[in-house]
């Protein structure tokens, strides 16, 4: 007679905090104040989400103006400029591959995965884009979701936070001796990450091994396993 999880809201606010702004502490609560606070079969059916019906669309709310100021009839046209737009499709990205390798079930809503775009309700709610698509944004989500269904540690693997500051996010699943290390890097500079241990790059570079200084490129991300 219990929720078996319910909308992680506060992780969205995280994720956008996080990649948007560089200001870690809304993440860093949610995954330290309110994830280990829920039972772990809580914690590994949460319904995790950087998008809904209720909300700014995902891309919009990564790099779009604020909606704060703006009339209704304003926001039904508002788009993102070229520029916004790039560095929105990389901020989803990056917002899909944390959500995606987390504790949790990740929940895409319907056009996240295209790149679509658009303010609250009722702009968030229009057509699914099916002749002009982002191939790319779509590229990288199935990737993301194969990677997921090889690897059991993110069915119930133990979660261990890295690293978090202004512009990286570093953290692991392990299950039966199995480990997953993902890496995010949010600045528009290369960050180096030291490795003790011999790792394959499993998202970026096909399998390579790597070990000692690993630098990721800007607003890139990865999951390094063993």
């Amino acid at each position: 007679e219990q929720l078996d999880g319910v909308m992680n809201y506060e992780l969205r606010r995280g994720i956008l905090a996080f990649l948007r702004d560089h200001d870690p502490s809304p993440l860093y609560y949610a995954l330290t104040e309110v994830m280990p606070n829920a039972p772990k079969r809580v914690q590994d059916c949460q319904m995790n989400l950087i998008g809904t019906h209720d909300t700014v669309r995902a891309m919009t709310a990564l790099a779009g103006q604020l909606p704060e100021g703006h009339t209704n009839d304003e926001l039904a046209t508002m788009r993102l400029t070229p520029e916004e737009r790039r560095i929105g499709s990389r901020r989803l990205c990056l917002a899909y591959l944390i959500l995606a390798t987390l504790p949790g079930i990740p929940t895409i809503y319907y056009g996240d995965e295209v790149g679509m775009e658009g303010y609250s309700d009722p702009f968030n709610r229009r057509p699914f884009p099916w002749k002009h698509p982002d191939e790319g944004i779509l590229a990288f989500y199935r990737r993301v979701g194969a990677l997921r269904r090889t690897r059991k540690e993110y069915r119930r693997g133990a979660f261990r936070l890295l690293r978090l500051d202004e512009n990286v996010l570093a953290f692991s699943r392990e299950e039966d001796g199995r480990r997953a290390l993902t890496l995010i890097n949010a600045s528009d500079a290369p960050v180096t990450f030291l490795l003790t241990d011999t790792w394959n790059d499993s998202f970026l570079n096909s399998g390579k091994a790597v070990h000692g200084a690993y630098v990721l490129p800007p607003l890139e991300g990865t999951v390094l396993t063993q």
